[in-house]
């Protein structure tokens, strides 16, 4: 009996620690994939254009980066778009982060929801790509993201500032 036991267990622990690097390796995609996009579009096509391409494909992309048996999202207690309005579970974990910075990052980890699931929170910080959008646009540049985004309070930032979480949980638990 005791030898079965502890052959049981042994695999559950692996899971464990298969969730936290596989959740970390889809929140790593997603913020390369999202930053690549939108350096792309703003390279390209300018700010204006790369404002309207997160408006319209940064939450399908999200949806997008996510394995099968899987769930990505961005939040943050300054979001943008009210789609990513923090959680009540998930807002103490964002004030903890608030004072840390890319230089001194708030250690990424598996932490548990209001209902016992396990979810994986990722720091996000801003880089210089976000700081036209996300630090103090002026312009046409502030006046289209508020005529995108009329709630938005994602402005402000300074360069390594923490901006909020990417969260990886499985969508069966």
């Amino acid at each position: 009996m005791f030898k079965f036991l502890l052959f049981c267990l042994i695999p559950i622990t692996c899971l464990a620690g298969d969730f936290k690097v596989e959740a970390q390796q889809q929140a790593d995609n997603l913020k390369k994939e999202l930053l690549s996009k939108v350096k792309s579009k703003m390279s390209s096509e300018g700010p204006i254009a790369a404002i309207r391409f997160c408006h319209e494909n940064a939450l399908g992309l999200t949806e997008e980066a996510a394995q099968k048996g899987y769930a990505l999202g961005r939040t943050s207690l300054k979001y943008r778009n009210p789609q990513n309005a923090p959680e009540k579970w998930i807002q103490e974990f964002l004030r903890q982060a608030q004072s840390s910075t890319a230089k001194k990052p708030y250690e990424a980890k598996v932490v548990q929801n209001t209902n016992g699931q396990k979810v994986f929170i990722s720091p996000l910080y801003t880089a210089a790509a976000c700081l036209q959008c996300h630090g103090r646009p002026a312009g046409l540049l502030k006046s289209k993201l508020e005529e995108l985004y009329p709630k938005d309070r994602a402005t402000g930032y300074r360069l390594g500032e923490f901006r909020g979480f990417v969260w990886v949980k499985k969508k069966d638990d």
